[in-house]
């Protein structure tokens, strides 16, 4: 880096250097490095080595502890407002090492552009890791638009810390900082290929800190839903000429040292523009205490295409109860449509098929009915009045239907429509009740189910409208009540739901699926798994005569859609505005089928 040192006398945490070097120790001197560094900030910042106990003899200035954990972790060099306190492993004495000014250069990016102590606050050690990672990563990029020579001096201790490529949570992290500095580098890994979209975008304006810390939050998150394991005493910043992260946070003296190892959860963390959400009155059961409450939890098999085998037992269903209306009585909803559902009532009565059969206990016919006669001889010869309809004649009756309408209740749902001041979720509410609505009195069986996933161990499977002949104003309620969280399981859902839709008593069984989208989870990286693991639970449902049909509003889903529930067994809904005209079109359809 052939770059001449620029004065920066304003350089952050000034007001602390009294104090800092007032609480000056005796280390031994890097010379050649503590010019270099002194030449960067455009003032005298001392380098020296760090021993033990070095680090607490500076009051104030050194951190109260570790913010990754209390145990002892390999060196890493501490950087305090006037001071960097070098490793002995890098090397004493005058003799000037690329790791040395890598680690220099570090320090000075962080004292030019970096906020020095800022709150640690709530953030859970998970948080803090991503968020002070981010923020090499932003400082660095500062310093290299300031000096480009430095580039070519951060790049091989970047790569050589991204070689090892496996799914830990140091080796995504340092995957990731590879990736945000080297153009170069190549990472098939979709969390990498998110945190740099990220940061691509909010490079725009790399002295936003509030953007970056926001983007390590959400990473973090994504961390947490892919349930990497992060123990915080053994996670090491990297690559090695990196500080320990110490000078970006203060702590509470009183805060507990976090658990030595523990699962990623950043609740802190929200998607971009989302609008916050307040707890819900009865939250979907995360822990043992919670899963107990649910209705049922039945394990169920899934479908591997890779492998071409189911793996038993994969997938946990945990089948709630519905929720109440929020407030009591519901606002709206599909029994204030009466028209619309009058309507398609109709069209479904004039479609519907009837076949013909033998009419029993009938007043008169040209058989005689022998089960309904055994009864009336039975109730004469017990001194009842016995039932005159002994006959069977022939006749015509409509299919009994078990119709079940599963909706789609992911966090995808919660996105907006364009045009409409409505989301995904809204419409699919609003198609479902016109639909049920318009059921409701015909005789046959109907429910309203929806589903959501986290992970496999948890795909939440609610209620909301169990099999009913009629749709009331609680049950209205209990629909508008359901809110988007999560992902998109679906082929434990349908399982799931076959089980249920095939106790029903009826000449016909279906299942409609209301979704926007194809199937995904967080902790499934293969595109197709759960297409093939959806479609193979369509099949299923086949052999156990219940069909499974879906509709979506998903115009590039149609491949997906395709796949799992064949040529003629889907819609696309391109205007989203007419979902509950097209899904009460399909029901018709179905009907006179």
């Amino acid at each position: 880096m052939n770059a001449v040192p620029r004065a920066h006398p304003t350089a952050p945490g000034s007001p602390r250097l009294a104090a800092d070097d007032a609480a000056a120790g005796d280390g031994v001197v890097f010379g050649a490095t503590r010019l270099y560094l002194s030449g960067l900030c455009g003032r005298d910042v001392g380098v020296e080595s760090l021993r033990a106990g070095s680090a607490t003899g500076h009051g104030a200035e050194a951190p109260t502890r570790s913010p990754f954990g209390a145990a002892p972790l390999p060196a890493r060099p501490v950087l305090l407002p006037s001071r960097l306190l070098l490793p002995a492993a890098f090397g004493e004495g005058d003799a000037e090492t690329d790791l040395q000014r890598a680690a220099a250069s570090h320090a000075y990016a962080h004292l030019r552009y970096s906020r020095c102590g800022r709150p640690a606050g709530s953030l859970k050690p998970i948080a803090l890791a991503l968020v002070s990672a981010i923020e090499d990563a932003r400082v660095e990029a500062l310093a290299i638009r300031e000096y480009p020579g430095l580039r070519r001096l951060f790049l091989p201790f970047l790569r050589a810390a991204a070689c090892q490529r496996d799914l830990s949570f140091a080796s995504l992290v340092a995957r990731l900082q590879c990736a945000l500095l080297d153009d170069d580098h190549v990472d098939d890994h979709f969390w990498i290929h998110k945190g740099h979209d990220l940061f691509r975008k909010a490079s725009d304006d790399l002295h936003d800190v509030e953007a970056f810390h926001q983007t390590g939050l959400m990473l973090a998150n994504d961390l947490g839903q892919m349930r990497v394991r992060f123990s915080p005493q053994e996670y090491v910043v990297q690559p090695g000429y990196r500080d320990d992260n110490s000078f970006l946070w203060t702590y509470p003296q009183s805060t507990t040292p976090p658990p030595a190892s523990m699962e990623l959860s950043v609740a802190a963390a929200r998607p971009p523009d989302a609008p916050r959400q307040t707890k819900p009155p009865q939250e979907p059961p995360t822990g043992p205490d919670e899963v107990a409450a649910a209705v049922l939890v039945q394990r169920y098999r899934e479908w591997s295409h890779r492998i071409e085998r189911y793996r038993e037992d994969w997938c946990t269903v945990l089948d709630h109860p519905a929720e109440p209306a929020p407030g009591g009585r519901p606002q709206g909803g599909a029994l204030a449509r009466v028209p619309a559902a009058a309507r398609i009532r109709a069209h479904v009565r004039n479609a519907a098929v009837h076949r013909s059969q033998r009419l029993r206990r009938q007043w008169e016919g040209e058989e005689i009915d022998l089960n309904a006669a055994i009864d009336a001889d039975v109730a004469r010869r017990g001194g009842e009045a016995p039932d005159p309809r002994v006959f069977l004649r022939p006749g015509r009756r409509r299919h009994r239907y078990a119709w079940l309408l599963l909706v789609d209740l992911s966090e995808s749902t919660r996105a907006m429509v364009p045009g409409l001041h409505a989301t995904v979720l809204d419409l699919e509410k609003q198609a479902a009740l016109t639909l049920a609505a318009a059921v409701s009195g015909t005789g046959d069986r109907f429910a309203l189910h929806g589903f959501c996933s986290d992970t496999r161990e948890r795909v939440h499977y609610r209620r909301l409208v169990d099999f009913c002949g009629d749709l009331g104003e609680d049950s209205v309620g209990a629909v508008q009540a359901a809110a988007p969280r999560w992902s998109t399981r679906l082929g434990a859902a349908l399982r799931h739901a076959t089980g249920l839709v095939a106790a029903e008593e009826a000449d016909r069984r279906v299942i409609i699926v209301l979704t926007d989208g194809a199937p995904s989870d967080v902790d499934v990286f293969d595109d197709r798994y759960l297409v093939e693991d959806a479609r193979m639970a369509v099949r299923e449902a086949a052999r156990r005569e219940v069909a499974c049909r879906g509709i979506t509003i998903d115009a590039a889903a149609d491949g997906v859609m395709r796949t799992i529930f064949g040529h003629r067994g889907y819609r696309i809904v391109e205007n989203p505005a007419a979902l509950p005209v097209q899904l009460s079109h399909l029901f018709a359809r179905l009907s006179a089928s």
